[in-house]
């Protein structure tokens, strides 16, 4: 669905393409709402999304951000355009430290947090592919959801291997995500931000990634009621770290309502 959302700074051409209850697209999202953007944006549905990007942009990843009619492709980029383009209020410190610091944990959650997080989850939503239709099918209407329930039963292998959804891999990543939760309550515990003494990308980008395993009130990350059994324990299995206690609290603290 297309939607407009007028936040109140300058205008600019700003399309987004997105798809909901994605941890990176939601990066996109809470740097748009951050800077008080406003923009249009284009939905589109996992699985059925990739020719449709592939021919916005010559991959098949989202988010795609078109501004001014310059394509970007993939959240940091995407924050890095903005940044550019909309300095303030700045997701860079100022400090040529704390902003090396602040890229690198984007980068390391970027790649290792995303994916692993995404992994876990999507190893509970493929036993439940009439709830994951209506989670990323929302705005479709019953019949179009319904057969998007069943082409998710029918492409079970292929979301198998691209979100990595095998018994060594979901072990793995369950390891590895306790390492980084770890790792971010410690990074926080001086200044309560993982850069600096202030909210950076550092943190919009941690903060994001752990959505997936957060139960959050925002239009675009609020699952639908009720969740499979299965769900609803895996995030109360994670709730109880300090690391996810923290990141609830940015988005409460930092991550402006667009809805």
């Amino acid at each position: 669905m297309d939607r407009w959302f007028s936040l109140g700074q300058g205008m600019s051409d700003i399309v987004l393409h997105h798809f909901l209850f994605s941890h990176f697209n939601e990066k996109a999202r809470w740097a748009l709402a951050y800077k008080n953007l406003p923009h249009q944006r284009v939905g589109v549905i996992p699985g059925v999304h990739a020719k449709r990007m592939r021919q916005l942009s010559g991959q098949t990843k989202t988010p795609v951000l078109v501004v001014d009619g310059k394509i970007v492709c993939g959240s940091a980029a995407l924050i890095n355009e903005l940044e550019t383009r909309f300095p303030e209020p700045a997701l860079y410190p100022a400090d040529a430290a704390a902003r090396a610091q602040a890229l690198a944990w984007q980068e390391r959650v970027d790649t290792q947090l995303g994916p692993d997080t995404r992994s876990i989850v999507w190893g509970v939503l493929i036993e439940n592919p009439g709830y994951t239709a209506r989670m990323f099918g929302r705005d479709l209407n019953p019949v179009l959801r319904y057969g998007y329930g069943h082409m998710l039963k029918r492409g079970r292998r292929v979301i198998v291997k691209l979100n990595r959804v095998s018994p060594d891999n979901l072990a793995r990543a369950r390891i590895a995500v306790e390492k980084m939760l770890d790792e971010i309550a410690a990074g926080v515990s001086a200044t309560g931000y993982l850069a600096g003494s202030a909210f950076s990308v550092a943190d919009l980008a941690a903060a994001s990634l752990l959505s997936p395993l957060l139960r959050l009130e925002y239009a675009d990350m609020r699952r639908p009621e009720p969740m499979p059994p299965a769900l609803t324990a895996l995030i109360d299995e994670y709730a109880p770290h300090p690391a996810m206690i923290w990141a609830a609290e940015m988005f409460k603290r930092h991550r402006p309502p667009t809805v």
